[in-house]
């Protein structure tokens, strides 16, 4: 389960403008929590974000060890045709944020 300072973090980027979706899971991938901020996004639709957020990590991860074993992910923005996906990987855990790229 997430801290209550954790929690506090999780419900201020949710409330940021464009935010759909925050989406914490653990350094594997496991989902830790989620909190949704728009109806369109079902379980299953959420799911897949959490899916494709962790993907685009390992794969990331990967290449920029075969740069640099030095080196590490601060995060990543990957826009999509009707969304962006920010990813910050922390030392314990990775924050996903899904958001409309249109709201400014």
């Amino acid at each position: 389960m997430a801290s209550e300072e954790t929690e506090r973090q999780i419900e201020h980027l949710r409330t940021r403008k464009g935010v759909k979706c925050v989406i914490v899971m653990n350094l594997q991938g496991e989902l830790v929590t989620t909190s949704v901020n728009e109806k369109s996004l079902d379980d299953e639709a959420v799911e897949a974000y959490h899916r494709l957020a962790y993907q685009i990590l390992s794969g990331l991860k990967a290449s920029i060890k075969q740069y640099s074993a030095q080196e590490n992910l601060q995060y990543t923005r990957v826009r999509l045709k009707d969304s962006e996906v920010v990813i910050v990987p922390e030392e314990k855990f990775v924050v996903a944020v899904i958001q409309d790229p249109t709201a400014a």
